[in-house]
């Protein structure tokens, strides 16, 4: 591939990324709506633990995909990239179903706990909790060894957490 060739495929997956992105937040908006709609006043429906349960199993449903569509499998398993000058190593599916199973527990507990406080609060008020999750996940990371810390990532997350003081204050 020429210069051009990459330089437009990365303007793509650019692209691609920001768009699924915004896709993201939408449907969390969304999901965060349509939960405190079901738990709405005069609905006698409470079961956070099922809608929570129901939600989190959903993100199976592109496993089918996977296995049958060739361009999203890997013939070498192992296969290296460079990725923001840090050289990567794909994960075979037994090291991403073994991640997965030991990431899915604080997963549910923190969708449960988001879903079960949209009982009582507003979706803009759960969602600016949550976006905290990031400077805990950045301490964490970095105390455990598997993130490096750096200045560009702490200066990212306090503008998150200047974000969701900006949200809260115009909120009030």
């Amino acid at each position: 591939m020429s210069g051009d060739e990459v330089r437009d495929r990365r303007k793509r997956q650019h692209l691609l990324g920001v768009v699924l992105v915004v896709i993201v937040a939408l449907i969390w908006v969304l999901s965060g709506e349509l939960i405190q709609f079901i738990f709405g006043e005069g609905s006698s429906y409470d079961k956070p633990f099922f809608l929570t349960y129901y939600c989190t199993g959903l993100f199976t449903m592109y496993l089918p995909f996977i296995v049958c569509h060739s361009g999203w499998r890997q013939d070498d398993p192992h296969q290296s990239d460079e990725i923001g000058g840090e050289r990567t190593t794909a994960l075979s599916i037994r090291e991403t179903a073994r991640l997965g199973l030991l990431i899915w527990p604080p997963w549910f507990c923190a969708n449960y706990t988001f879903v079960y406080s949209l009982r009582a609060t507003t979706v803009a008020s759960a969602s600016t909790i949550s976006t905290l999750s990031g400077l805990f996940t950045l301490a964490g990371g970095a105390l455990v060894g598997t993130e490096r810390f750096s200045t560009l990532k702490l200066l990212a997350v306090l503008l998150t957490v200047a974000g969701v003081g900006v949200i809260s204050y115009s909120d009030d």
